[in-house]
């Protein structure tokens, strides 16, 4: 039988995670109609031999590569992807045994997406809208831009291949790239549905190296943002504060963890012109066109990026409990 989902799945030394990853897909009501693309980008764990394992699975296709990074693995997973449809899973989530099942019945125009829930060590938080909603035209681009029903990240969603069509993810990009890729898609699509799922299981691993160290490259998250918010004053000039106020997001995120991570000195430059721009960014102007969460996130890290990241952290403010319509 054809195919009509191609998931794809990138795997960097995630040797705990990969069998729970695998599993709740090989359970997945609508198996027969699944194919799974797992590349393996040069895994120095036993990733690559838990991998090879599942190659007689005839829904299984298996790709080893050089490591060369997750937007290399993800293009490999797209240039040999069959289905109708595509969908990104990271190796260390999980998804519910009918999350294909309910994507792929409510599923029209261009892409949908079923929300997740963020699974700390002591709480499951879900990360969904209040109801069913379907967007058009520039109100997706916005959405996209005030992340209240919409999460800038490509897992979670399912794509339509046919708007793909020789799109693929910036391998120059090492931090933010889903997002750039998720702008780039939604800029092809007139609409798109958004289900109050949370069937899609995002693990916040504690212990990965990302969350107990200053990663440089999240400076490159910048980047991503400064070429959207570019793009939308070209594309979409009316648009364009919903584009800064996502901007200064990002900006206060890293901001608050290179104070967190105690780099300050060795970004020095870099700390001060964000607290510049942070401290100069008007406040009515985020109340005006962005969510209250993070017009409060923006406040407190006017005030100091140590309140801002206890909030972030200890608060878990980076994900509320439900989004409102």
């Amino acid at each position: 039988m054809e195919k009509e989902i191609s998931v794809i799945i990138p795997v960097y030394n995630s040797e705990k995670y990969l069998d729970i990853c695998i599993s709740s897909l090989l359970s997945q009501t609508v198996i027969n109609k699944i194919e799974i693309i797992l590349v393996d980008d040069g895994s120095a764990d036993k990733s690559s031999e838990i991998l090879d394992g599942y190659m007689n699975y005839p829904n299984i296709s298996v790709y080893h590569t050089e490591h060369k990074g997750v937007s290399h693995a993800r293009n490999i997973g797209i240039k040999n992807a069959e289905g109708k449809y595509i969908a990104f899973i990271d190796s260390d989530d999980y998804i519910e045994k009918d999350y294909f099942e309910e994507l792929l019945r409510e599923f029209s125009g261009q892409l949908i997406c079923g929300g997740f829930t963020a699974e700390y060590q002591n709480k499951s938080i879900p990360h969904i809208c209040s109801e069913k909603t379907e967007l058009y035209g520039e109100n997706i681009i916005k959405e996209f831009l005030r992340e209240d029903m919409l999460s800038p990240i490509v897992a979670d969603k399912l794509f339509l291949k046919d708007k793909i069509n020789g799109l693929y993810f910036d391998e120059g990009l090492q931090m933010a790239e889903d997002r750039y890729f998720l702008f780039e898609y939604l800029k092809r699509t007139d609409s798109i549905k958004i289900l109050p799922l949370g069937k899609y299981h995002y693990m916040m691993n504690d212990d990965s190296v990302c969350r107990n160290t200053f990663d440089e490259r999240k400076i490159g998250s910048l980047t991503v943002c400064r070429r959207i918010t570019e793009s939308i004053g070209e594309l979409y000039p009316s648009l364009l504060h919903y584009a800064r106020c996502s901007e200064i997001d990002m900006k206060c995120r890293v901001y608050g963890e290179i104070y967190y991570f105690g780099m300050v000195g060795e970004y020095s430059d870099i700390f001060k012109e964000l607290k510049k721009e942070i401290r100069h960014f008007d406040v009515f102007e985020k109340i005006k066109y962005s969510s209250r969460k993070h017009t409060f996130a923006l406040i407190t890290a006017k005030i100091s990026p140590k309140l801002y990241m206890f909030l972030k952290n200890n608060m878990k403010l980076q994900y509320k409990q439900l989004w409102k319509k």
